[in-house]
């Protein structure tokens, strides 16, 4: 454990699904005042694997952030991890 707290893995993969809610956030600025879910599956190598908008995935907001997602790297956990993100307009 990182100083007593949560495991270092923890940390790292909250940080790096920060970095991406961010990013994602960003992508609303595209959009068209719609809030967008992205769905987010990474593979157990830390891979993005998976990354979907639903209704929204051709629209400008809904694929910056599905690239986004994609461009992502997550820490290798051997775990399969799969979340949601709203982004809002």
């Amino acid at each position: 454990m990182a100083g007593g707290g949560e495991p270092a893995e923890r940390t790292d993969v909250r940080s790096a699904r920060r970095a991406l809610e961010e990013a994602a956030q960003a992508c609303s600025q595209q959009g068209d005042g719609a809030a967008v879910r992205l769905r987010v599956v990474v593979d157990g190598t830390g891979r993005v694997i998976q990354a979907d908008a639903g209704a929204l995935a051709d629209s400008p907001a809904g694929a910056c952030a599905v690239r986004a997602a994609l461009a992502a790297r997550f820490p290798a956990t051997g775990d399969r991890l799969a979340f949601t993100i709203s982004i809002a307009p």
